[in-house]
């Protein structure tokens, strides 16, 4: 007990000393015993519940703007972006990468294998592809942009099979990135659910960071957390939900394109980019969720079908039983569903 004490004590007077550095925009409420914390994360949101009246709200508020401030590879001066450009790691990002060097090992591991099943397709390796069109999109329009670029960046297909040496990443190439903010919130995720299962012993919580959810037990009403998964359509605010999925003891990330996209020239492109072909992926798929052991690995697989589509899809998530899924697809004008066998869901046929 006094070990367990101690880490807490360690753990919060860490978090502490972050929190003077940045600002707070959570709001923290008790719901049927239930402790419901929400806040943003990046541009978009997080929403946390777990079932005891302990306000962990400034713990984990700070533990995720200290992911953030470290892990994103768009956040000046982190980890990753020294990494990206590369630039020498602090000593005291060196005390912080020792301690979450095995999030990004998972991630590596995971990534590289789906590099393989994509064909490279999917690769979150190629980092100057990713700003080179993140710049474009940013800019509407106003950035010049050609084949030539687009395929002179796709050529430098390093992958990722990032190496360590003494749990610090090497750069043996030196012109590598690796683009982590899509990945992010599912590592996040993870992250404080290790904290609630190891430290706090929570038999039941939901953590869900910009749409990738990481569960344990039930709501208090059901013993599993129910996930509504959006109908696609786009230019309406109007949110209708195409299907309910029961979520318990696993992880579920959903990555569409029909919220997020950009018109580029006259014409709509999703923000998946197809590795191979150095330009935004275009397939029938409009909603992908994935369910997984973790959040980092649902979320990667996520962003893998995006690219790669329907029928490549389903030979890549029927071949690891581990994972399941649910995909909203267009065919014809018409939205149509396909599922695995082994995901549980309910049809939404009140609209």
């Amino acid at each position: 007990m006094t070990l367990r004490l101690n880490y807490i004590s360690n753990f919060i007077l860490f978090i502490c000393s972050v929190s003077l550095f940045i600002s707070c925009s959570r709001t923290v409420k008790q719901e049927n015993g239930y402790t419901v914390l929400k806040g943003k994360f990046l541009d978009e949101k997080y929403e946390i519940a777990y079932d005891s009246t302990i306000d962990l709200g400034q713990l984990v508020d700070s533990l995720i703007k200290e992911s953030v401030a470290q892990l994103s590879s768009s956040t000046p001066n982190s980890i990753v972006f020294k990494y990206n450009s590369n630039q020498a790691i602090s000593a005291a990002q060196s005390v912080f990468f020792h301690n979450n060097v095995h999030y990004l090992q998972n991630f590596d591991s995971i990534c590289t294998n789906l590099i393989l099943k994509t064909e490279g397709r999917f690769n979150p390796g190629l980092g100057q592809l990713e700003q080179y069109w993140f710049e474009i999109f940013k800019n509407n329009d106003k950035t010049e942009w050609s084949k030539y670029i687009s395929d002179s960046l796709k050529k430098l297909d390093f992958g990722l099979g990032i190496e360590f040496n003494n749990l610090i990443p090497l750069k043996p190439n030196q012109q590598k990135q690796i683009w982590t903010d899509p990945i992010l919130g599912g590592c996040i995720a993870d992250k404080i659910a290790v904290l609630f299962d190891s430290v706090y012993g929570f038999k039941h919580y939901y953590i869900n960071i910009a749409g990738t959810i990481k569960a344990k037990g039930g709501n208090g009403t059901d013993a599993f957390w129910p996930i509504k998964i959006e109908k696609p359509q786009i230019n309406t605010q109007k949110i209708i939900h195409f299907a309910e999925i029961p979520l318990k003891n696993y992880a579920i990330s959903t990555k569409t394109n029909f919220r997020k996209f950009h018109f580029l020239k006259g014409h709509r492109y999703s923000l998946a980019l197809d590795a191979l072909e150095g330009y935004p992926a275009k397939n029938e798929i409009l909603s992908v969720s994935i369910q997984a052991p973790s959040a980092l690995e649902a979320t990667s697989v996520a962003l893998a079908c995006q690219v790669i589509g329907l029928e490549k899809s389903k030979v890549l998530v029927e071949s690891n039983p581990n994972l399941k899924a649910f995909i909203i697809f267009e065919k014809d004008g018409i939205l149509e569903h396909w599922a695995t066998s082994n995901i549980s869901f309910v049809l939404n046929t009140k609209e």
